[in-house]
C-alpha cells in the first residue's frame, strides 16, 4: 500500500519547513496530490521524483520514512553498512514483515543508492543465506517460503516509486526462467531494473518451457531475451530448452543473455551466441545501454 505523508511529514522527511515545502509546490516543483479539502498530500514518488530533479543536493531524514525503522536500522542504512544490515534484512525476512523490508528498501533508494546496488550488496546475498540455511537444516522450508514471498511484496511495493512511467522506451525485453527452475525474484528485480529505464517488459517468470513461448516471440518480436538459469535440475534438458530457443529467434535476432548459470553451464559451446550476466550491476548496463 502506498504511504501518503502531509505537508508537515513532507517537511519533516526533506528536513525543510512547511513553507518551503508549500512554496516548491506552488512553483510546480514538487508534485502532489489534493484531498477534496485542499490538502496536500504526498508519497515517496513524489518526493524522489523532486529529489532527481534538483540541482541542489537534500539531506533526506530517513527516521521519518516509516516507524518502521528503528534508530539502529537507520544508522546502517545512513553508514552503508552492508554487513549489519544484511543480519538485520535476514532476520526481518524470516518473521515475514513486509512493511520493514519495504520501508528499508525506499530508504535505500531515497538515499539516492543504485537499485543494482542494493540488489547486488543486500538481497542477493541475503537470499542466498536463506537457501544455504535452508539446505543445511537450520530453517525450515515454511521459512524459506515465507521469507521469499515477503521480499516479493516488498519489490512489488517498491514499483510505485522507482518505475520510468514517462519515459516510452522502444526496447521489448523478455524475460523467463528455464523449465524446472522454480526462483523468480531474479526475474522479478531484473524487470524492475528495465522499467526504470522506460523499457517495456514481458516477464514469464519462472519454469517456463520455450516451447510455450513461441507465439508470444512471433507476435511480441522482443529486442532482448533474458533467460534466468539460478537452478537447473537437468543441464541436458537445459540446453536442450536453449538450442530450441535459438531456433525460434532465428527470425527475430534478439539478443540474447543467461544470468546465474554456472560456469559449467557458461562454458558450454551451445551458449556461444549468449551474453553471461553475473550480477544485477551488469543487468544495470544492459539497461542503460539498450
Amino acid at each position: 500500500m502506498i504511504k501518503h505523508f502531509n505537508s508537515y511529514q513532507a517537511a519533516e522527511i526533506m528536513n525543510v519547513n512547511v513553507s518551503t515545502i508549500k512554496r516548491w509546490t506552488d512553483a510546480k516543483k514538487l508534485d502532489c496530490t489534493q484531498t477534496a479539502g485542499g490538502h496536500r498530500k504526498f508519497t515517496l514518488y513524489h518526493i524522489n521524483e523532486f529529489l532527481k530533479r534538483s540541482k541542489k543536493k537534500h539531506q533526506i531524514n530517513i527516521y521519518k520514512i516509516s516507524d518502521s525503522l528503528n534508530e539502529i536500522l537507520c544508522s546502517h542504512i545512513e553508514s552503508l553498512d552492508y554487513n549489519q544490515l544484511r543480519i538485520y534484512f535476514f532476520d526481518i525476512l524470516l518473521k515475514g514483515e513486509t512493511s520493514r523490508i519495504t520501508s528499508i528498501l525506499e530508504a535505500l533508494y531515497l538515499k539516492s543508492i543504485p537499485l543494482h546496488e542494493i540488489y547486488d550488496n543486500l538481497v542477493n546475498p541475503t537470499l542466498s543465506k536463506i537457501g544455504i540455511s535452508w539446505y543445511n537444516g537450520e530453517i525450515t522450508i515454511a521459512s524459506e517460503h515465507l521469507a521469499s514471498n515477503t521480499l516479493n511484496k516488498a519489490i512489488n511495493n517498491l514499483n510505485y516509486l522507482i518505475i520510468n512511467e514517462k519515459n516510452e522506451s522502444p526496447v521489448i525485453v523478455l524475460l523467463f526462467g528455464v523449465k524446472n527452475n522454480n526462483h523468480s525474484l531474479p526475474l522479478q528485480m531484473t524487470e524492475q531494473i528495465f522499467l526504470t529505464y522506460g523499457h517495456k517488459v514481458i516477464n514469464c517468470s519462472a519454469n517456463t518451457p520455450v516451447f510455450s513461448l513461441k507465439e508470444l516471440i512471433e507476435t511480441r518480436n522482443p529486442n532482448i531475451i533474458l533467460i534466468s538459469a539460478t537452478y537447473i535440475k537437468d543441464e541436458d534438458e537445459t540446453l536442450s530448452e536453449i538450442k530450441e530457443l535459438k531456433k525460434l529467434n532465428k527470425k527475430i535476432r534478439a539478443k540474447l543473455f543467461i544470468a546465474g548459470a554456472s560456469d559449467k553451464l557458461n562454458s558450454n559451446k551451445t551458449l556461444s551466441n549468449f551474453t553471461i550476466i553475473k550480477s544485477m550491476k551488469e543487468v544495470n548496463k544492459l539497461a542503460k545501454d539498450s
